[in-house]
């Protein structure tokens, strides 16, 4: 806590006014990263076979959301050890996945009106890897970032175009 007080140029005091534990901070932040991620347009626009447009959708939803690569590995560490957290990020994890699924059947309806065999069983191993990305975004450089959204692209793209045929 003292050293997220001090890059928050506060006293450690200070942040036990605002917060009564490090649990109850990760919760608001987690809420908050949550709230941007609902704000997320998951509608497709035009072609939805465009894997240029999928990869900059990929791109920039992964850089929009850098600056909480911290929260969602503390969030996701800290959710193992205690059971509250656990049973919210079961929650979170059905949403996302519900997302991740209704963003894969827009793009497979505007495609060719098909759905591919296994699209759920598909959306939530993209999910758990979206998320898995975003856990260890801290540690990867923009290039390896870039180099896995094009590697997911390719992965969508194919499973989006094959799946359906």
């Amino acid at each position: 806590m003292a050293r997220i007080a001090a890059r928050a140029l506060v006293p450690a005091g200070t942040f036990y006014q605002h917060f009564a534990s490090k649990k109850q901070l990760l919760i608001v932040l987690m809420n908050a990263f949550m709230g941007r991620l609902a704000k997320l347009n998951l509608a497709p626009s035009g072609n939805g076979d465009s894997r240029d447009q999928m990869q900059k959708f990929l791109t920039a939803a992964f850089r929009s959301d850098s600056r909480h690569f911290g929260v969602v590995r503390a969030w996701r560490e800290a959710s193992f050890a205690d059971p509250e957290l656990a049973r919210m990020e079961k929650r979170i994890g059905a949403w996302t996945q519900a997302r991740v699924l209704h963003l894969l059947e827009s793009m497979a309806q505007s495609r060719s009106g098909k759905r591919p065999q296994n699209l759920q069983a598909f959306a939530r191993m993209m999910d758990r890897h979206f998320w898995m990305l975003l856990a260890r975004g801290t540690e990867m450089s923009r290039a390896d970032q870039d180099a896995e959204v094009r590697l997911l692209t390719d992965v969508i793209y194919r499973f989006m175009r094959h799946s359906a045929a």
